[in-house]
């Protein structure tokens, strides 16, 4: 199943071409960020981020905290998430990426109660899935089990009084704290292949660490659009609790 989600594509040429912080003195002056915990134990820690794109100086991306690296995943953080989720039946299998992403698209543009246009769409885009059991079988098969794509509300309008859906399988919901465990990948993250493939990875590198995890609990987020080049991707796959596990407003 492909999602394209983002109106305008990002440059081909410098989107991933060494922004990881630690690579680039730049980038990490730029963002005010830093991709690695201080050395110095008497030192307080610093806040640190899972990294972003560049298309994220014009896209309003909401930043995610790395509060434990693991080397090859990492443990994170989603602290005050409000956003608005979109729900489907049938695990991706059978539905349009532009169906399930035309709702929020809607809702963005003023397709709401008040008729209220948000502005830009934002980043990142999340996938949750419930119930979904990794099979070690290269069949991707069909399932009714439910899914949700995301995204979070702007800055503007996450302290506002929330301004109601017209689509009854579209809703607002706000968490106070999500944990998960993801791994990045460089390639669309809704991909049945790639799911498989880096959940099932992520799960053994789990166990071997012997980190406690929903393994029913599927998530997946990119800051990209689907047209993004592979190798210059900022996606995601990971487990943990769903976004919209707390409360539905």
């Amino acid at each position: 199943m492909l999602i394209c989600h983002m109106s305008v594509c990002a440059p081909v040429s410098s989107l991933y071409r060494q922004q990881t912080p630690r690579a680039n003195k730049g980038y990490k002056q730029e963002h005010a960020v830093k991709d690695e915990a201080p050395r110095d134990p008497s030192r307080k820690a610093e806040i640190v981020y899972v990294p972003m794109p560049p298309r994220c100086k014009t896209t309003e991306c909401m930043p995610i905290r790395k509060t434990k690296d693991f080397g090859d995943f990492w443990e994170i953080t989603v602290t005050d998430y409000k956003g608005v989720c979109h729900f489907e039946v049938g695990c991706g299998a059978h539905h349009s990426g532009r169906k399930v992403f035309r709702p929020l698209l809607k809702y963005f543009a003023g397709d709401n109660v008040e008729g209220i246009s948000l502005g830009g769409i934002t980043a990142p885009l999340f996938f949750n899935y419930q119930g979904v059991v990794l099979m070690e079988s290269g069949e991707e098969g069909s399932c009714s089990l439910p899914y949700e794509v995301c995204l979070p509300l702007p800055k503007a309008f996450r302290h506002r009084e929330k301004i109601a859906t017209l689509n009854n399988h579209t809703n607002l919901y706000t968490r106070a704290e999500v944990k998960a465990y993801i791994t990045r990948v460089h390639e669309y993250p809704l991909l049945a292949r790639t799911i498989r493939e880096h959940g099932l990875h992520l799960m053994g590198r789990l166990d071997e660490e012997g980190v406690r995890y929903d393994k029913e609990a599927l998530l997946a987020f990119t800051y990209d659009d689907y047209f993004t080049p592979p190798s210059q991707r900022v996606s995601y796959v990971g487990f943990g609790n769903p976004i919209t596990g707390n409360k539905q407003t």
